[in-house]
């Protein structure tokens, strides 16, 4: 690097350096500038005011101060497409590195006393700067620009902060900051004073100008810019405040880009340039003039307007809080409605067709060619956020944001009641403004735009309209067609409810597109599985009944064989089931499994036989179960086993310890009747009894096939995705809060489930999208199930749940220790949880059981972590020995990234366990009993039909994880359209009948509503009707229309003020 401030010690006064070239500041006049100049270049317009230090960063290398770190010269910088004053090959540097990892800065040295890098009492300081910081913008953090001091160096006092000028984060949005030391004096210490902008701009939003005018001495002074205008701000209350006090001055360095340690969030990422510093006070027309833009009117849409229709914009990274930018991205999205009335936007979605968010706040433009009858008009203009309303090129009316507080004790502002025959009232957090125009018949261009949310309060649009007073006094929304809305409490939910059924349908086709994108990888994925799974050997049955029935006749016949004496399965199966299940059946405790006959004679880890038979003094068993075995005592809690029980169990063992269950042949019970049929089937796909167009459909069909066709009818309709939400709901705790999250709440990533079974997305895919957890948090996407509120590890929650749901292991007692019962160590889950958190995780205090807890006696627990270990991202061993040790790598789009690399793991084709979970969940909701039950806790006892259970799995990765497919094998089966029957306590389902169930909560009531022919109607689910709240306090959950869109109404401490009359009926059935 270039070493040239060694020359500078020569210079005593106050100096210039631009570009490593350094000349005094009273070497050269100030130009005037023309009376009327053309468009002055950028850097001309920073050369005439001389500053003391300008990196322009137009050098293919650096050579104004020592890079230390990743600095990369040579990027793009504004330029004069979007600035005009900007060279067309303006080049910038990139602080940091891409991947925003590794950090850079530059240092410069002060040259001694009195350098024109030193400020003090009196002096007036100007640093300005373009910057485009990286959109993941370090939460909170500070990012310096550029500052004196604070440097941490050798020999350096600390807290020596000359001046500092920074952005910081605050709700996505960047905001100036103003910071210096004020130094001792008498009996007065060094202080902190900080200035702060109350508006800023959205991280990743792109190029912005950035100013900071100060006068030492004189708190008044301060002044903020950005994108030319000026902004409002205060000295921040949680420092020292305004001051007349002198700043701290030493010869610490001048540091561009960090500060102080130098950490992530004190370092800017992303690309500056044109970092100036003067000594001067720029006035606020020559920092006007750093963002010149042309006079703004709403320009027509690209793709025109549409004769009849409204071309509605979405407008997102508006760069400011709380006023109208001067400048506007190109629009995000484009489509077309048929009048002025907006109560909600499309969804946005990103990369693989997820939810996402759009920025905060954004902006909706409406246009439309209109015709006003001749005559004065009164038009009405009702909006949630900002707006205003545009007549060819003229804004004739105006809305101001209204009060977002945050709070629950807002002011209620008095507003003029418009009225008008049957108008609806205003909506909470509305605002709205009458205007009188004159109409001539004629065509004219009107353009609402409304800017939603302020970066911390939701974006929200309320009931934003633009209707028209027609003759009789009567408001209707204003139309560019035919269409008729009159803006009453009916004309109103009757457009809702219409649009509610639109944007579904729009959102698919903007989901669809994007997921195009990804079917090519999947494609190759499900190519790869098929091929896997034909080099596997084929289980020996074919088909469900086939298996089910060849099954039944080996049973039948082993109860041929069964001879008199002590039975099985009345006398012996219900004491070990009492006794020894727990650990030896439900568990593999000591890898002993006492639920077969093949486990007892096996042994467990001791290598002896538990049951020899004929020989009951050689066997373990009767030795564990006697009261004189110490520790080692069957079972280790709760009374031993009676003395005759034990005579019963030794002479069952003397007998041949036969493990035939006794009983009643096998005989499959008779196909139900075909209404009965049509009433299980129909609630089993789409959660809802059959209404009377169904059944008489179905009894139209032919006899031969009607079932069949009804069966394809029903995995087609798209309440399938209503009814099989709400069980993916709760295998993956889905239970969002609308106030106030609490422990363990999650995001509402209910609308992702949803919308992914509407997709019929491959369960592999499904599962890896829930894994990597992008897109939104609060607004619907798969991001919200890493949410867990409250939690001191969300991961390690969201690693048991993952586990339990797609690959049966239970984990949840090594949330704080080793499992007494299952094989799962603590080690085991956090491992998952970092590979999740996609780094090492310190295990918590509060994420372990004090030993203390077992004082004076011996512990049932093993704890193998201790408080304040470090786990790294690793797939567990015990995962490794039992499923696939590694994943090919060819199924890894970024091999680095741990989450992505266990979503490969758990749904490799060579990890069996992934698709028999499946397909068992999916076996257990319809025939009522699982092959493996519990579900999702495969240690407590092994498949009752394995050929079945293999056959089915094939099945599924075979066709690509379609669910749809198995579940049409399994919907064509006898084996579920047989009649239904309780399971007898204790016993194993053979599958000869479906097991009785009850009906889900879900089905209850979607079926009440459906039965009577009334769609469900709810308030909106939310305590934040005015759109005042953040959504880390409040969300909305929309207004429902099935029953897997409720949730805890959040109400349960009898407050009146937070009821939801409709939806409370609702959610206490």
């Amino acid at each position: 690097m270039t070493d040239f401030y060694k020359p500078l010690s020569i210079f005593l006064g106050a100096m210039t350096v631009i570009g490593g070239t350094a000349f005094s500041a009273d070497s050269a006049a100030v130009p005037a500038a023309p009376e009327k100049p053309p468009v002055i270049t950028y850097a001309d317009q920073v050369r005439q005011m001389m500053p003391v230090a300008w990196w322009s960063f137009e050098s293919e290398k650096q050579d104004l101060g020592e890079v230390e770190g990743s600095l990369t010269l040579g990027k793009p910088g504004p330029t004069a497409k979007d600035f005009q004053s900007f060279a067309a090959g303006n080049r910038a540097a990139l602080f940091g590195s891409k991947d925003g990892k590794a950090q850079g800065f530059i240092r410069v040295e002060d040259p001694g006393a009195g350098s024109q890098f030193d400020f003090d009492n009196g002096d007036p300081i100007t640093i300005e700067a373009w910057v485009n910081p990286d959109a993941d913008s370090p939460k909170n953090g500070n990012m310096y620009v550029l500052g004196k001091g604070r440097t941490s160096n050798p020999g350096e006092a600390a807290n020596n902060q000359n001046y500092g000028f920074r952005l910081f984060e605050s709700g996505g949005f960047l905001k100036l900051s103003w910071l210096f030391r004020s130094r001792a004096e008498g009996d007065q210490p060094q202080d902190w004073h900080r200035w702060d902008s109350s508006s800023g701009f959205k991280s990743g939003s792109g190029w912005h100008h950035v100013a900071i005018s100060y006068v030492f001495g004189d708190p008044d002074s301060v002044r903020g810019f950005i994108d030319g205008e000026r902004v409002e701000g205060m000295w921040n209350p949680g420092y020292a405040g305004a001051t007349k006090r002198p700043p701290v001055v030493d010869d610490d360095d001048i540091w561009v880009g960090t500060s102080g340690g130098k950490g992530a969030a004190v370092t800017f990422h992303g690309l500056l340039d044109e970092v100036a510093l003067y000594r001067r006070t720029l006035s606020e027309e020559q920092l006007t003039d750093r963002f010149p833009v042309e006079p703004y009117t709403p320009p027509i849409p690209a793709e025109g307007i549409t004769e009849g229709k409204v071309r509605v914009e979405i407008i997102e990274d508006l760069g400011k809080i709380g006023k109208w930018p001067r400048r506007f991205p190109k629009p995000s999205l484009a489509y077309d409605e048929e009048v002025f009335g907006f109560f909600q936007v499309p969804q946005k979605y990103i990369e693989a067709g997820v939810r996402g968010d759009w920025t905060n706040p954004f902006m909706i433009r409406a246009a439309a060619k209109v015709t006003l009858p001749a005559g004065e008009q009164r038009l009405l203009l009702r909006s949630r956020g900002k707006s205003r309303l545009w007549l060819d090129g003229k804004v004739i009316a105006e809305n101001e944001f209204g009060n977002f507080g945050g709070g629950a004790h807002n002011e209620i502002a008095e507003t003029e009641k418009v009225t008008g025959k049957d108008l609806r009232y205003l909506g909470p957090g509305d605002r709205e403004t009458l205007i009188k125009v004159t109409g001539d018949g004629k065509e004219h261009l009107l353009v609402l735009e409304m800017i939603a949310g302020n970066g911390r309060v939701r974006a929200t649009l309320g009931e934003t309209t633009v209707s028209w007073q027609q003759a009789d006094e009567s408001f209707v929304l204003l139309s560019p067609g035919t269409r008729v809305v009159p803006l009453t409490d009916d004309g109103w939910e009757s457009y809702r409810r219409e649009r509610n059924e639109y944007y579904p349908r729009l959102n698919q086709e903007l989901r669809l597109v994007l997921r195009e994108n990804e079917d090519a990888y999947w494609q190759k994925r499900h190519a790869r599985a098929s091929e896997a799974i034909a080099a596997k050997p084929k289980s020996a049955g074919e088909g469900i009944d086939a298996i089910l029935e060849a099954g039944w006749a080996k049973t039948n016949a082993e109860l041929a064989e069964v001879t008199d004496g002590i039975r099985f399965s009345d006398q012996i199966k219900p004491l070990l089931a009492e006794n020894c299940y727990r650990c030896h059946e439900e568990k593999t405790k000591g890898g002993l499994r006492l639920s077969t006959r093949e486990g007892a004679l096996k042994g467990g880890d001791s290598e002896m036989a538990a049951i020899v038979p004929g020989k009951p003094e050689e066997s373990l068993l009767l030795e564990l179960i006697h009261p004189d075995a110490g520790d080692d005592i069957m079972p280790p809690k709760g009374d031993p086993l009676t003395e005759s029980d034990r005579q019963l169990i030794a002479q069952w063992i003397r007998e041949g310890a036969s493990y035939a269950e006794s009983g009643t042949r096998i005989e499959p019970a008779k196909l139900t009747s075909d209404l009965e049929f049509l009433r299980r089937v129909t609630l089993d796909t789409i959660g809802v009894v059959p209404s009377a167009d169904e059944i008489a459909a179905f009894l139209a069909d032919d006899p031969e096939n009607r079932r069949s066709q009804v069966i394809d009818r029903l995995l087609a309709d798209a309440r399938w995705a209503d009814h099989w939400t709400s069980y993916w709901q709760d295998v993956l705790a889905e239970n969002p809060n609308i106030l106030k999250p609490s422990l363990n709440n999650s995001g509402p990533f209910r609308f992702w489930i949803h919308e992914a079974l509407l997709d019929n997305l491959a369960m592999d895919r499904f599962v890896t999208e829930l894994i990597m957890m992008k897109g939104s948090v609060t607004n619907g996407g798969p991001a919200g199930f890493g949410m867990a509120a409250q939690n001191d590890v969300p991961m390690a929650a969201k690693a048991h749940i993952l586990s339990t749901a797609f690959l049966g292991v239970e984990m949840k007692c090594a949330r704080c220790h080793d499992a007494p019962y299952h094989e799962s160590k603590q080690k085991d889950l956090f491992q998952l949880a970092a590979m999740l958190k996609q780094e090492t995780l310190k295990l918590p205090e509060s994420s372990s059981v004090p030993m203390s807890t077992f004082a004076g006696r011996k512990p049932l627990i093993e704890i193998t972590l201790k408080p304040g270990e470090m786990i790294a991202p690793a797939w567990p061993e015990p995962f490794s020995e039992a499923f696939l040790t590694e994943v090919d790598p060819s199924l890894l789009r970024d091999p680095r990234d741990s989450r992505e690399r266990l979503a490969a793991l758990i749904t490799s084709p060579e990890n069996e366990r992934f698709p028999q979970v499946i397909v068992n969940r999916i076996w257990k909701q319809f025939l009522g009993a699982g092959i493996v039950d519990p579900v999702d806790d495969w240690e407590a006892s092994k498949p009752s039909h394995p050929e079945l259970l293999a056959w089915l799995s094939r099945e599924l990765v075979a066709n690509a994880y379609d669910l749809k497919h198995v579940s049409r094998l399994i919907l064509n089966s006898e084996a579920y359209q047989r009649e239904a029957h309780p399971l007898d306590p204790g016993m194993s389902p053979d599958f000869s009948f479906s097991v009785q169930r009850r009906m889900t909560a879900e089905q209850v009531v979607d079926s009440l509503f459906a039965s009577v022919g009334k769609d469900l109607e709810s308030e909106e689910l939310t305590m934040d009707n005015d759109g005042t709240q953040v959504e880390k306090t409040m969300i909305s959950l929309g207004f429902p229309k099935r029953a897997w869109e409720f949730t805890s109404l959040s109400n349960e401490r009898d407050r009146p003020s937070l009821a939801i009359p409709k939806a409370q009926a609702i959610v206490d059935v």
